[in-house]
């Protein structure tokens, strides 16, 4: 099984499910990411489209022990937003993927 959730409710699933986070920092709605989600997590997968969403994803401030694999997606695949994804990624030793929605053009 998989799940993929924003980390902003308590994640309670079977221990083997995997776990994908997409986190919705500072996103309208007041919701804010549970310390726990990210160390639930088997992956993080964050929107980018400018670097101060960098900045909304290190606030999560993940213990090192806990660090799940982290994969940057720039937003509607803008040439600046992969960029910024692949300079932060290549630094970090982080991911790339795409939004497939997107580029399928599925809303």
């Amino acid at each position: 099984m998989q799940l993929e959730t924003s980390g902003t409710h308590a994640i309670q699933v079977h221990p083997c499910t995997r776990v994908t986070i997409s986190p919705k920092v500072g996103m309208p709605g007041g919701l804010v990411v549970l310390d726990e989600a990210p160390r639930r997590g088997n992956e993080i997968k964050h929107c980018v489209g400018k670097p101060a969403d960098i900045e909304k994803l290190l606030t999560l401030n993940i213990p090192r022990e806990f660090m799940p694999m982290i994969w940057l997606q720039p937003l509607s695949q803008s040439r600046k937003a992969t960029k910024l994804c692949i300079q932060e990624a290549t630094a970090r030793d982080w991911r790339v993927s795409i939004q497939t929605h997107k580029f399928l053009g599925v809303r």
